[in-house]
């Protein structure tokens, strides 16, 4: 008699959890995921380019979905004092759960892919991962040429050919002006900022893409870091306002390593003096579509619709320990011989904590923080700029601007599509408005920041707020993050938070579920 199959369950349907199923999958491992929203993808979701008023992608509204996220369509202008955004998940009747709430059985509730999008049409029709109409991402993406991880995978799935690589245009604003800011050139003809500190500032940027040895920064703050090499004016003209839209009232706290990791990355995706971006056609969705064809041929589950509400010990007949997960609508058997968790390190907790008795490794996870991100999806008329990634220094409620159209061309048969994103903490004011009135706040200020707004219509918008999306990094973060190998022999913790000294991005949600999964392996030899 052969061997048997180690069971592995996989709590969260983002890309390191599907990643991490698709390689246990293709080794011969018994693997079943679980997300709770309606669909997988995590951060990398995305819809049909229908993106008007419509079936919200979730399984129910509030805080019930696993990754925190909540949908607010609209196909109104917000700028009229009129408009109403039409949330389907917030009727008068009460909470509609397009996964039905009485379902007792553990199928896979988006095999019609059909009922999640607006209108019942699915991205390319009855193929949903066709690239005639592909999808609109929740939230904007794109890949630098060092992407390895993410590069490699994409060729195992088939979907490298679909790759487009752009020249990316980006601005700065500053004082309510839009400065060029693509190029070393562009630095240098910033003239808000002393023309020695600009020098300064492209050296820092220079000198930190060189830089191998990261350790002894922890023992910076990025503020010190940035005074110290670029001069103050640089720092309170450019990188306090970016640091403080970023973290909030934590800008104080963030590690010069975060810092020297952007500089890092920016300047590994250049050719010549200009940056060159990567998008898939038809959408980043069709990473999470494939991954799941491929885990499901290989005899992998995936039930969506289905919160994890306890990790529980279990002990078979033979005395081995196990893993029973329990889910909102009962426990799933047989249990496993290891999870995997792809979730942030406090709803971990509320799962784990009656498994976790070291005091230490609790208290890494209680003190981690993260900033949530609210970002709203425009589709206007016209183009905003010639632009593809603006900065906004000035004190307006989103931080950036992105011009889709401006790195993919055509993405939509008609309209530019243009997301405006910020990062807040969810005791911040904004976080606590209603959609509604933070696309009105949203627009409004694009109105006012963009000359291209005026007279511009909106087709269509769309407002997606992830609790998760920031962990804030702080001095020491080494000392302070909890590893991926948690105290229970045969748990893991394989979250955005675990990713470090790199800061969150697709590249290394993939970097991650390749070490989590070596871990698994070895420990299931």
């Amino acid at each position: 008699m052969g061997k048997e199959k180690q069971r592995i369950g996989i709590i969260g349907g983002g890309l390191t959890g599907l990643t991490s199923a698709y390689r246990l999958s293709k080794l011969g491992f018994d693997v079943c995921l679980f997300e709770a929203d309606a669909s997988i993808g995590g951060m990398i979701k995305g819809v049909s380019e229908l993106l008007n008023s419509g079936s919200a992608d979730t399984c129910s509204s509030g805080s019930d979905n696993s990754d925190h996220r909540n949908y607010t369509y609209g196909n109104s202008d917000p700028r009229n004092s009129n408009s109403v955004s039409t949330d389907p998940c917030r009727s008068g009747s009460g909470n509609f759960d397009p996964c039905g709430s009485n379902q007792s059985s553990l199928e896979t509730c988006d095999s019609n892919p059909s009922s999640f999008y607006p209108n019942n049409a699915a991205p390319g029709g009855s193929d949903t991962h066709s690239l005639g109409l592909g999808y609109v991402d929740d939230i904007y993406h794109h890949l630098f040429t060092s992407d390895n991880y993410l590069l490699q995978l994409l060729e195992e799935l088939g979907l490298k050919q679909h790759l487009r690589w752009q020249t990316a245009a980006n601005a700065l604003m500053h004082d309510g002006i839009l400065y060029p800011f693509s190029t070393p050139l562009d630095l240098l003809r910033f003239k808000p900022i002393p023309f020695f500190q600009r020098l300064r500032t492209g050296l820092a940027v220079l000198k930190a893409s060189r830089l191998k040895n990261w350790q002894p920064l922890e023992n910076e703050l990025a503020s010190e870091w940035i005074r110290k090499n670029c001069g103050e004016e640089a720092w309170q003209t450019l990188w306090l306002p970016l640091l403080r839209s970023k973290f909030g009232s934590n800008e104080a706290d963030v590690s010069a390593v975060w810092i020297w990791n952007k500089f890092k990355l920016r300047g590994s995706s250049r050719e010549g003096s200009k940056e060159k971006l990567g998008y898939i056609e038809g959408g980043f969705q069709q990473i999470a579509d494939r991954l799941k064809e491929e885990i499901t041929a290989k005899g992998g589950q995936i039930h969506t619709c289905r919160q994890v509400t306890k990790i529980v010990p279990h002990e078979s007949s033979a005395g081995k320990r196990q893993f029973g997960i329990e889910t909102k609508q009962g426990t799933y058997s047989p249990p496993f011989d290891q999870i995997i968790c792809t979730i942030a390190a406090e709803p971990f907790l509320e799962i784990a904590s009656k498994l976790i008795d070291s005091v230490e490794y609790r208290r890494k996870l209680v003190d981690l923080e993260y900033k949530a991100n609210i970002c709203l999806s425009v589709i206007y008329e016209k183009s905003l700029s010639p632009w593809y990634w603006t900065t906004i220094c000035d004190d307006l409620p989103f931080v950036v601007a992105v011009e889709q159209d401006n790195l993919r061309p055509g993405q939509l048969d008609k309209g530019c599509l243009v997301y405006f994103s910020r990062y807040v903490g969810i005791e911040e004011e904004l976080w606590q408005e209603s959609d509604q009135d933070i696309t009105d706040k949203f627009v409004r200020a694009a109105a006012d920041a963009f000359p291209g707004v005026a007279n511009n219509k909106i087709i269509t918008s769309r407002l997606v707020r992830t609790r998760y999306s920031q962990p804030v990094i702080k001095r020491h973060y080494s000392n302070k993050m909890p590893i991926m190998k948690t105290p229970v022999s045969g748990l893991w913790l394989a979250g955005m938070a675990q990713i470090y000294p790199e800061d969150r991005g697709m590249n290394y949600a993939v970097r991650l579920a390749e070490e989590v999964t070596t871990a698994v392996i070895g420990v299931g030899k």
